[in-house]
């Protein structure tokens, strides 16, 4: 061996070179692993309900159930708690990144706004419900629940969300279609709820849907819709992590809701889509444009976050 061989050998980059080498093949032997896993999965099949989330969203319904603050908040419950419906999908990642106290809390939640809103407007049960923008059911389960024999729709950009819920959840589904006149909906409904939907949206989004929204009602049915207000305003100062955007953006739109009534910046690579922020006299002209008036407005009332209007066509 000649003696630079020998100085190579016993130098400190030929040790560092075998660690590297010894890394990289402990990382191709886990990714092999990963992938022999992954190969050994059933087919996943996306109408199915996973059972260990079953089993944690029906001991967390349970626990609500026995809260005296959700009985002395929402009417009936938990009288229907039986009739809530604890199929979750493993693809629902409202439930998969957060908690199911959580989730069922805001299912609640909504249900009490809605609840809320029907006695402001003076309306009885309705009887043809649209859940505009269901995901996998956080809150229709419990619509489905609450008002067992209306009619109950769901809609969402989300096809295998859509699926689940008319799967699960004894609805009518019905694919979303923005991008053409209101009548791809041909039913009319005495109220429909439409909860975390336009805090993603833009002015000219948010006015889109606004009427098509508008010619979903009946006379005199409503709209109970959610924003960001002056609670999540308030988050968006503070940068809150939340919102999934950077410090600088969350400034721009608290800057332009502050100018204009209305402040919005899509998701990174996400474009048409984002966060957004408005003002109440905003939200309410929004509605008014669409033939619509504001009856009622609830601070942070959905989950203690998102500001709630209700609108009423006639």
């Amino acid at each position: 061996m000649g003696l630079r061989s020998k100085w190579f050998r016993n130098s400190g980059e030929a040790r560092r070179l075998e660690d590297t080498l010894a890394r990289a093949k402990a990382a191709q032997a886990r990714l092999k692993q990963r992938v022999d896993e992954l190969k050994a999965r059933p087919p996943r099949r996306p109408l199915d309900s996973q059972p260990e989330l079953e089993r944690s969203l029906s001991a967390a319904l349970d626990a609500a159930a026995a809260d005296a603050d959700w009985t002395a908040r929402v009417p009936g419950w938990p009288t229907f708690r039986s009739a809530v419906s604890s199929a979750i999908s493993s693809e629902d990642i409202m439930l998969v990144k957060s908690t199911a106290p959580h989730y069922v809390g805001v299912g609640l939640s909504a249900l009490e706004c809605m609840n809320q809103c029907l006695a402001a407007a003076q309306a009885p049960a309705p009887r043809r419900v649209l859940d505009f923008g269901c995901g996998y059911g956080r809150v229709l389960r419990f619509a489905r629940a609450a008002w067992p024999e209306a009619e109950i729709y769901a809609t969402d950009m989300d096809a295998e969300g859509l699926g689940f819920c008319v799967h699960h959840l004894r609805c009518f589904g019905v694919a979303t279609d923005l991008d053409h006149g209101p009548d791809w909906v041909s039913a009319r409904f005495d109220l429909i709820w439409v909860g975390s939907v336009f805090t993603h949206l833009s002015v000219a989004d948010s006015q889109r849907l606004m009427a098509h929204l508008a010619a979903f009602l009946a006379p005199g049915g409503l709209v109970v819709f959610t924003t960001h207000g002056e609670n999540a305003l308030d988050r968006m100062r503070a940068h809150s992590e939340g919102y999934r955007l950077e410090s600088a953006v969350l400034d721009q739109i608290v800057s332009d809701c502050e100018k204009t009534g209305h402040g919005y910046a899509d998701y990174p690579n996400w474009p048409g889509y984002g966060v957004s922020a408005s003002q109440t006299v905003w939200v309410q002209e929004l509605a008014r444009a669409a033939g619509l008036t504001c009856i009622t407005h609830l601070p942070a009332g959905w989950d203690a976050h998102q500001d709630v209007f209700a609108a009423r066509k006639g």
